[in-house]
């Protein structure tokens, strides 16, 4: 059993939402947030064979538990907000001022079982009966609280036969307190965001299969999954644009101003999604020591997605290839690489959206020691973004960084180096990432063309006490 208690009762300036116009003071805790935690579990059956007569029979077993845990959790929370803009003295801001109290409590049995045949045969399974209830008592302002209680059943079952494991599994996902709150939030008073006291929880299904499989007189090593996921009452957002003054009577009569956005969560019917992976990876001995890997994956979602006021669905297809590897081609040289290239496709239902792209990169390094004491090292990279909707939108990064320097002293302990850092003048780091209904270009701009002289010492293992102090630069 455990609990706790927060015994703080003090305001805080949240000094990320405050501004010249605004003040905003927040209190968490007043003495009145609490949880509580037990838990009881019961071994039902346990067995194993009397008299085993192998490695085999003596792995062999069942067992079978019972658990029942129960929390309980309470939290209070106060915000005192101050309109400072046009007016002499502070003003309170209604809107942004509030005390609730929002609890949580669980009641949750589960049954799991574990039948071990061999080091090749395990099945485990679990089956989890939960309810949660969640409250939310709104003091200031004065409306209806929200009580909900989430039933839930959700089933586990792991299995690995000779290698191949298949899982498949069920979670379920409780609104959060700011999703449920009936309450508007208007610290962006153009960008409102608004919580929906009749959000269902939602429900994943997932399955999942793999191998592992490992070359017994080469050193190849193959490993391949795949995985699917169904959502059953996907919370998506929804954003609703105001173009007059509108009073929002649910929300205690909020008065929304005209040019205004305001996003809250609803529940959609179902999402999908699936990918699959697989992995090569190879070394070779010999003069070089090569290794090797390559990577090929393909994942797909179709997803609800709110363009306006319009519930769509947006598939996206990413296949992607993944290479890397390195090598000794003279002594005390290593040589390495790695390579990805990936196309994005991401088009809604209604067809009201269709973004292509495709993404490479690719770095060469270089490392060496030579005369003994000195030493080299050097990397390449090159980024592409291809944006086959938008091709004005596309890039072509290529960063170069080289480093020279000498080791001196006992195990080359004192090391003096000048490194080049971006010598082809790049410029920017660039990334990209897919969403469900976008594309995101980030642009990260650096130094540029610089150079840096570096010294630093380390010192003497200490071996009789195992540790090592290290040096500052």
């Amino acid at each position: 059993m455990q609990m706790g208690r927060n015994r703080l009762d003090s305001w805080d300036l949240d000094t990320l939402a405050s501004s010249y116009t605004k003040r905003y003071l927040t209190k968490e805790g007043s003495g009145l947030s609490q949880s509580w935690t037990a838990q009881v579990r019961q071994n039902l059956k346990n067995w194993r064979p009397k008299n085993p007569t192998g490695p085999e029979q003596m792995l062999r077993s069942f067992q079978l538990t019972a658990e029942y845990r129960f929390n309980w959790m309470s939290q209070k929370r106060e915000q005192a907000a101050w309109d400072l803009w046009g007016t002499p003295d502070p003003r309170v801001n209604a809107a942004n001022t509030f005390d609730f109290t929002y609890a949580s409590m669980l009641n949750s049995l589960e049954l799991q079982a574990q039948y071990i045949r061999s080091a090749d045969f395990v099945v485990m399974a679990r089956l989890a009966a939960q309810a949660e209830r969640v409250t939310d008592e709104e003091r200031i302002p004065s409306i209806d609280p929200v009580k909900k209680v989430y039933w839930r059943l959700s089933p586990t079952v792991n299995m690995s036969l000779k290698g191949v494991s298949v899982s498949f599994s069920s979670l379920a996902r409780v609104p959060s307190v700011e999703q449920l709150r009936r309450w508007v939030n208007d610290t962006n008073p153009l960008a409102l965001i608004a919580g929906n006291p009749d959000l269902k929880q939602s429900q994943s299904y997932t399955l999942s299969v793999g191998k592992h499989t490992m070359g017994k007189a080469t050193n190849h090593v193959l490993t391949w999954d795949a995985r699917a996921e169904m959502e059953v009452n996907p919370i998506v957002s929804k954003t609703t644009f105001y173009a007059s003054d509108t009073v929002l009577d649910a929300y205690n009569g909020y008065q929304v101003k005209a040019g205004s956005t305001l996003m809250r969560s609803e529940n959609s019917d179902y999402g999908f999604s699936a990918s699959g992976n697989a992995m090569l990876s190879s070394q070779w001995g010999g003069k070089w020591k090569v290794a090797s890997m390559i990577r090929p994956s393909l994942s797909f979602r179709f997803l609800p997605q709110y363009f306006g006021e319009v519930l769509d669905r947006t598939a996206e297809w990413t296949p992607s290839l993944n290479a890397s590897g390195s090598m000794f081609p003279v002594q005390n040289t290593l040589i390495s690489f790695n390579a990805n290239l990936a196309y994005i496709r991401a088009k809604s239902q209604a067809g009201t959206m269709d973004r292509q792209a495709v993404r490479s990169n690719l770095t060469i390094g270089v490392k060496t020691d030579f005369l003994k004491r000195a030493f080299f090292n050097g990397d390449w990279s090159w980024v592409r973004f291809d944006d086959l909707t938008a091709p004005e939108m596309g890039s072509d990064v290529h960063r170069l960084n080289l480093s020279l320097g000498i080791g001196l002293l006992k195990d080359k302990a004192l090391k003096i180096s000048i490194s080049g850092i971006d010598l082809l003048r790049g410029g920017t780091l660039y990334s990209v990432a897919a969403g469900p209904s976008s594309l995101t270009r980030t642009w990260t701009p650096v130094y540029g063309r610089y150079f840096l002289i570096d010294i630093s010492y380390r010192f003497n293992n200490n071996t009789s006490s195992g540790n090592m102090m290290m040096g500052t630069r």
